[in-house]
């Protein structure tokens, strides 16, 4: 058998040859404490896999339980979501035109998408006719004075 080529120990960074191509200590001492390193961190590394096993599971769970509160929905709650977005599109709608009721510009924060200033106004209220809320027909871009101080300021 041919000599192996030298290594150096991975504990004490001497040269020496290696009497197994699988040895890389130079003497049993450093085995044993080679060994020891080796065990500390497979250990760390358990722990780690350990923990992002966890951390999978914990959003997985959390994943399934915001479904489930999903399927939970209430009528009225996917109503106030439906009607969000369709406020949302009616401003988006009427971007750049006047209030419907007094012709006075609209001006609001961040482009029109936010109801702090403009309002979506129902022609005929979603208390009166609930079967028109979501007519586009039926609703324009209005002033918040016009549509909650002023009823509406129909003509």
């Amino acid at each position: 058998m041919a000599k192996l080529p030298r290594r150096k120990c991975k504990v004490c960074r001497e040269w020496f040859h290696p009497a197994y191509s699988n040895v890389v200590w130079c003497c049993p001492e450093h085995g044993a404490i080679y060994a020891l390193e080796l065990r500390a961190k497979e250990k760390i590394k358990a722990a780690a896999r350990r923990i992002k096993e966890k951390h999978q599971a914990d959003k997985a769970e959390r994943q399934r339980r915001q479904a489930k509160l999903e399927s939970f929905k209430t009528k009225a709650q996917w109503d106030k979501e439906a009607q969000a977005a369709f406020n949302r599109y009616i401003r988006i709608r009427d971007e750049g035109k006047p209030c419907i009721s007094c012709d006075a510009p609209l001006v609001g924060k961040s482009n029109f998408l936010t109801g702090s200033a403009i309002d979506a106004s129902h022609y005929r209220s979603r208390g009166a006719a609930s079967h028109l809320k979501f007519n586009v027909f039926n609703v324009h871009s209005a002033c918040t004075r016009c549509n909650r101080q002023l009823s509406g300021n129909a003509v």
